[in-house]
């Protein structure tokens, strides 16, 4: 298992998570869940696309990670961060909650990703203070307990 087994995984089971919450695009169409990306949003390639096609989204972003000895498991601080486009003036804001409180419920709940990772109980989550209408914007903190691989056995010396 690696880190990015860790971010592949939880992009599988958020974007589950929100398959239906029901949000509008910058275009002004109706789309059904929220996609997700791995660190940061794909790079625009040309001078035609806008960062407006991405919404609504989702990116698994991991902060940091630490491990304290040789029996401790690597402890990744991950940030998950939500994108909604709406144009009715609060249904963003709405639904960026419900995204939020339907992580947060998932992995208080059951703290198991997978059956290899576990989430921490101290979650944190944030929604974004400044009005950025027809954008809005949340996000959850959570830290995962991920399997570390041992350390070499000490040698003999002769």
């Amino acid at each position: 298992m690696t880190f990015k087994d860790l971010q592949d995984d939880l992009i599988a089971e958020v974007e589950e998570l929100l398959k239906d919450i029901v949000t509008t695009n910058a275009n002004g169409e109706q789309v059904s869940g929220l996609k997700g990306y791995a660190h940061a949003l794909p790079i625009i390639q040309s001078d035609d696309e806008d960062l407006e096609v991405f919404f609504p989204y989702f990116i698994v972003r991991f902060d940091n990670g630490e491990t304290k000895d040789d029996d401790d498991c690597w402890h990744v601080a991950t940030d998950i961060i939500i994108g909604i486009h709406d144009m009715a003036y609060h249904g963003g804001h709405e639904h960026v909650l419900i995204a939020i409180q339907r992580i947060v419920d998932r992995f208080a709940w059951d703290p198991q990703l997978d059956k290899k990772y576990r989430a921490d109980q101290d979650i944190k989550w944030a929604v974004g203070e400044d009005d950025t209408y027809p954008y809005y914007f949340g996000a959850v903190a959570v830290t995962f307990s991920a399997p570390k691989i041992g350390r070499k056995a000490d040698y003999e010396y002769v």
